[in-house]
């Protein structure tokens, strides 16, 4: 079973979210009407979760790690380790949020299926690659959901940091 970090998950979602982001606001440009509005409200919700997922990527570098990891640092002597104390269970919007992701995954996969039926040429073909691409993110989101429910990715604690306010 596949367990990435936090970092190494929103950085993968992130990077899915972005031409699905394009493709959306192209949609509305291509469109008009009801359709046009239904293209704007994905666009810009997908825009918000790929943001999301890229700013969270960016804040959780360092922070999270498979449980045998954080169990090897925390009993390590070595100077890269020497700061992590502790672990704990992520937090359960976290895996609430890879339920969300793996939900879209399966919506995308039946959107670009019906985008492949209409296409011709390059971009049916395009269409078929990004099916199989939803359908790896809809497995590896189920994955990631399943490591950190089941507690196999894990916060990790540091020591604080040395401070001149200390006594």
């Amino acid at each position: 079973m596949l367990k990435l970090s936090q970092f190494g998950y929103n950085s993968f979602v992130a990077g899915w979210l972005v031409p699905a982001t394009i493709m959306a606001f192209i949609n509305n440009a291509n469109s008009h009407g009801n359709e046009s509005k239904f293209y704007a409200i994905v666009a810009l919700g997908l825009a918000a979760a790929c943001g999301y997922h890229g700013i969270m990527s960016w804040l959780s570098f360092g922070q999270t790690a498979t449980r045998t990891d954080a169990e090897r640092r925390k009993n390590s002597q070595a100077q890269a380790d020497v700061a992590v104390v502790d672990y704990e269970q992520l937090a359960a919007w976290k895996w609430v949020m890879c339920l969300l992701v793996a939900a879209l995954a399966v919506y995308q996969v039946f959107v670009h299926f019906q985008m492949n039926s209409d296409y011709e040429g390059f971009a049916s073909t395009f269409m078929l690659i990004y099916m199989a691409v939803d359908a790896a993110v809809a497995y590896f989101a189920l994955t990631q959901f399943w490591a950190i429910k089941s507690g196999q990715v894990v916060a990790l604690t540091h020591k604080a940091s040395d401070s001149m306010f200390q006594r």
